[in-house]
C-alpha cells in the first residue's frame, strides 16, 4: 500500500529542467511529473549514497586495463603467435576494450554526480553536464559494438 504524501514541497524548475524530467518520465512511462521527481530524487539519492564506492571500485582499474591491452595487442600481433591464439586474443581485446568504455562511463557519470554536489548555479552545473555527456551515449555504443560489428 503507498503511503499518502502529505507533505508538498514547492519547487521552481527551469523549462530545461522541466523538459529533462518530462522527457525522462515520458520515456520510462511514468503517469505524473510529480511521480516522475519523486523517482528522479530516489534515483538520485540512491546512486549519491553509493557513489564513493565506485569510485573506490573502479581506482586503479583503467590503467591496469590499458596496460593490459596494450601488451596483449602487441601479443596477438607477433609472429610467434598461432592463429588459435590470434582469434583469442582478439575476443580478449574486444573484451577489454568493453570494458575500459564502461569504467569511462563510470568515471564520468560519477564526475557528473560530483559536480552537482558543488556550490555554484544550477545553470552553470547543466552546462557543464551537457558538455560532459554530449556524444557520450554514441562513443559508448560504438565502443561496445566496436569495429566488427557489422
Amino acid at each position: 500500500m503507498v503511503k499518502p504524501r502529505e507533505n508538498r514541497v514547492p519547487i521552481m524548475m527551469s523549462d530545461e529542467e522541466l523538459n529533462l524530467v518530462d522527457d525522462w518520465r515520458f520515456k520510462n512511462r511514468v503517469a505524473t511529473r510529480s511521480e516522475s521527481v519523486r523517482r528522479l530524487c530516489h534515483i538520485g539519492l540512491t546512486f549519491d549514497e553509493h557513489r564513493a564506492e565506485f569510485v573506490e571500485a573502479f581506482k586503479g582499474q583503467y590503467e591496469e586495463l590499458t596496460k593490459a591491452l596494450a601488451i596483449l595487442a602487441d601479443m596477438v600481433q607477433g609472429q610467434d603467435a598461432t592463429e588459435r591464439e590470434k582469434a583469442l586474443g582478439q575476443i580478449v581485446l574486444r573484451t577489454i576494450s568493453k570494458q575500459i568504455s564502461s569504467l569511462v562511463l563510470v568515471r564520468v557519470i560519477t564526475g557528473i554526480a560530483n559536480n552537482a554536489k558543488a556550490d555554484r548555479d544550477i545553470e552553470d552545473i547543466l552546462k557543464d553536464t551537457r558538455e560532459l555527456t554530449d556524444g557520450l551515449s554514441d562513443e559508448f555504443h560504438d565502443r561496445q559494438t566496436g569495429p566488427d560489428a557489422d
